[in-house]
């Protein structure tokens, strides 16, 4: 393989070490215009849309599963809490329009995984989030409640 600089083979022209080269094997392009022409690519065919598209249950279904297994826990435990709580979000009650999210304690298990013995329940997409943005702190939750009953 060549390892003296070369001219970068995309539209910059700019010169290369071996270490700058996005990937040697293929072709002697900067990361930059090697990202250029794959988004180029993939906009001209709009193969991945037409595929996710046509399989979209399929790939729902896949998403569902595996944040139910990141989660640490099982479709039956999943779907067991679904009726526990009546199809509803464990915090505002309304009814589940997507996918629910599964809600764990952070002190436990911080990011998207679980071990499983900490999950609290499932929780609609404004409320995770909402959640997650008090950082699961009580305290803070609380104070946000008075300060809408002083302000309100």
């Amino acid at each position: 393989m060549r390892t003296e600089p070369r001219l970068c083979l995309g539209t910059c022209g700019q010169v290369l070490t071996l270490e700058e080269v996005a990937n040697p094997r293929q072709s002697w392009r900067c990361s930059d215009c090697k990202n250029a022409k794959q988004r180029e690519y993939h906009k001209d065919s709009g193969y991945a849309k037409t595929y996710y598209r046509e399989n979209r249950e399929y790939w729902q279904e896949r998403h569902k599963t595996t944040r139910i297994t990141n989660h640490g826990i099982s479709l039956e435990q999943y779907n067991d809490m679904l009726l526990a709580q009546e199809n509803k979000c464990a915090i505002c009650s309304r009814i589940f329009v997507d996918t629910p999210h599964i809600d764990h304690d952070h002190s436990c298990c911080s990011g998207t995984h679980s071990c499983g013995r900490c999950v609290r329940g499932l929780l609609c997409g404004d409320c995770n989030p909402a959640l997650g943005a008090f950082g699961d702190s009580i305290q803070t939750l609380e104070a946000a409640i008075r300060y809408l009953k002083e302000r309100t």
